[in-house]
């Protein structure tokens, strides 16, 4: 008489899975699962049924390890968080970072006279610094600033790639280069336009603009042509202030004259006037800080600034907010 193998007898559920594992193409049979449980079909789990992909919750996923199965939940994602301004965004000082406004000047032929009669009446108090890009010869060392430091109670000094900059302070812009003023850190580029078609003070005005936005500060004095028109445009569209000098105390008008033409200049009056017409301006305003961007960090990161200085002179697309990892 035949003898059949009892169906709940492990052994006999042993062979039979590994015949099915084979029969299945399963080069391991320990893949597929077997348990014995109390469970109406008395314990036995089909094959075929175990290698179906586990069905799970929408939004869950199955994690397996050696203590068994585990349903899990992804994290949600983060809510972005609202900053005040941009150098919070990026992690920079914010509030907290040192507040004095930056002035921007912009000077050609006849300028000096010009300058030393605005330095005259800048008080040695202040906290403004100022900034001034005047047409130099491009082989000949600047005297510049020893000229007007006998004029001004203010520290003048000639500006250095990456020199960051302090409250009441004359920065003056090297011979044969362009400057761009990142997050209250001046630097100096090579520049790239021939000689007799550079607009260094556009350049300038341009970053200045794109930095500082609402809290820039424009002043055209005395020089041929029409560099710094540009400038200020831009200034003016950021919502900053325009000064130019009275073109009839000038000793070259073309560029007063030129921003005044454009529809530029939010106060028009004479060189030894513009100061006191500045800080009254001041008085009127929000708290001026240094930077609406962080701070820059190591040399590498000025590198990038420098970078991103020259794709936004040349496309219009600002990237010096974007995290260093992602440029």
């Amino acid at each position: 008489m035949a003898t059949f193998a009892d169906p709940f007898d492990r052994g006999s559920l042993e062979h039979g899975t590994k015949a099915v594992a084979q029969h299945l193409g399963v080069v391991d049979p320990r893949q597929l699962r077997r348990s014995v449980s109390s469970s109406r079909d008395g314990g036995f789990r089909s094959p075929r049924r175990e290698l179906q992909p586990p069905r799970r919750k929408r939004g869950t996923f199955r994690v397996r390890c050696q203590r068994g199965v585990h349903r899990l939940r992804p994290r949600p994602r983060p809510t972005p968080r609202k900053y005040e301004n941009a150098a919070q965004a990026v992690g920079g000082a914010g509030p907290s970072a040192s507040v004095f406004p930056i002035v921007g000047i912009g000077a050609s032929a006849g300028g000096l006279e010009a300058l030393e009669l605005f330095l005259r009446q800048v008080p040695a108090k202040t906290r403004t610094s100022f900034v001034i890009v005047q047409h130099l010869d491009p082989t000949h060392k600047g005297m510049l600033p020893e000229l007007l430091q006998r004029a001004c109670a203010l520290p003048v000094v000639e500006v250095t790639d990456r020199m960051r900059m302090e409250p009441g302070h004359v920065y003056v812009i090297a011979p044969n280069k362009d400057m761009s003023l990142v997050g209250g850190v001046l630097h100096l580029l090579t520049p790239v336009a021939p000689r007799g078609l550079r607009l260094p003070i556009d350049f300038f005005f341009r970053s200045l603009a794109d930095d500082l936005a609402g809290r820039s500060i424009g002043v055209i004095v005395s020089g041929m042509g029409s560099d710094g028109t540009l400038g200020l445009r831009a200034i003016r569209e950021s919502a900053g202030a325009v000064f130019v000098q009275e073109p009839t105390t000038a000793k070259f008008d073309a560029m007063p004259r030129s921003a005044i033409d454009a529809g530029l200049a939010d106060v028009v009056a004479p060189v030894e006037a513009l100061p006191g017409r500045i800080s009254e301006y001041l008085e009127h305003t929000h708290t001026f800080g240094v930077s609406k961007r962080a701070p820059p960090g190591p040399k590498a990161e000025g590198d990038i600034e420098q970078v991103a200085e020259l794709l936004r002179s040349a496309t219009g697309h600002d990237f010096s907010l974007y995290k260093s990892s992602t440029l």
